[in-house]
């Protein structure tokens, strides 16, 4: 009896003293860390002073991969178990473990205030500038020191890329950023159908605004401008007067300048010479507010550009009168 109670004593004894030797030989991990890189190892997770053999131990131990900065990686005590394998017996291990990647945030307000001395020029109020693809904030791979906003773009207006370059203590960051950049003016838009070589008269046109990409080919025209000019060709009601539709010719009176052209309701009775013969398919065009309607129809007569012809609506089997505006193309117009 007295053999066996010196037995029990010195098992507790010892098992006492083995479980202060593994309290002190371990090691207790963060459960708190702050990461600069995406790649996180065990190592990341002890202090420096730890022995250099558990270190390197944990150093070839992946526990994940935070891929943004501010992003964060969380692990509980029976992942870390896992991943530590044989090894896990040498640390006291916490319930969680977080480690999140270090980084800092760009406000998209400081980045447009940059981009907008780019863009605005004497007349900022016409100028309008489609910030709606730079990001509201950009995460930097660490605190901000300093950044520029450059481009190498030379058009004024269309779309226009800016470079972001900006130095951190995490190291340089780079993106590009893309705006668009059109201006808002005034310009000339026809209220009914105009034949080529008519004169532009106060009463076919309205002023409107209007909002151009660029600023170099084929501009529209103020109302101003427009007034006593000759068209160039046929244009619908409710588009607007550019460069291109003006003839370089001597203006004439409106009366002449209809009379020049095949008169209304005159039809050719040479269908060889007609643009559009009795039977032809065409288009019905009405402009009516800001839509423009398309109606397939069938020309009953033939005609020229500037001619009144019948026509059916292949629709509801109606017929219908328009003029003739170019191949293929018939419009309802009431002058």
């Amino acid at each position: 009896m007295r053999i066996n109670v010196c037995k029990f004593v010195i098992a507790i004894v010892a098992l006492s003293a083995f479980c202060s030797i593994r309290t002190e030989a371990s090691v207790l991990l963060k459960s708190s860390v702050l990461v600069t890189d995406g790649q996180i190892n065990g190592d990341l997770l002890v202090s420096s002073n730890v022995e250099p053999h558990l270190k390197g131990e944990l150093a070839s131990i992946q526990l994940g991969y935070i891929p943004d900065p501010l992003g964060t990686l969380t692990l509980d005590k029976k992942t870390l178990e896992k991943k530590l394998s044989e090894v896990s017996g040498n640390f006291e291990i916490p319930e969680k473990i977080t480690v999140k990647r270090a980084g800092a945030i760009l406000k998209a307000a400081e980045i447009i205030e940059e981009i907008k001395r780019y863009c605005l020029s004497s007349d900022d109020e016409n100028i309008v500038i489609d910030v709606s693809k730079v990001p509201a904030s950009i995460v930097l791979p660490g605190n901000l020191k300093s950044y520029c906003v450059e481009t190498s773009a030379q058009n004024n207006l269309g779309m226009k890329l800016f470079t972001l370059k900006a130095d951190t203590d995490g190291g340089p960051f780079r993106q590009i950023i893309q705006v668009a950049v059109t201006k808002r003016v005034e310009a000339a838009k026809l209220i009914r159908l105009a034949k080529a070589g008519e004169v532009i008269t106060p009463d076919m046109v309205i002023k409107d605004q209007i909002i151009i990409k660029n600023n170099k080919t084929n501009l529209p025209m103020s109302y101003e401008k427009v007034l006593g000019k000759t068209l160039e060709q046929f244009k619908s009601a409710g588009t607007i007067v550019r460069e291109s539709d003006i003839s370089d010719k001597k203006p004439v009176s409106r009366v002449v300048a209809q009379s020049e052209i095949s008169p209304v309701k005159k039809i050719s009775d040479n269908f060889k010479e007609n643009m559009i013969k009795p039977g032809d398919s065409v288009e019905y065009c009405v402009n009516a507010g800001g839509l423009r309607l398309k109606v397939p129809a069938k020309a009953i007569e033939g005609g020229n550009p500037g001619d009144e012809i019948n026509l059916i609506n292949l629709k509801n089997k109606k017929r219908i009168r328009g003029i003739i505006t170019e191949n293929g193309v018939v419009e309802y117009a009431q002058n």
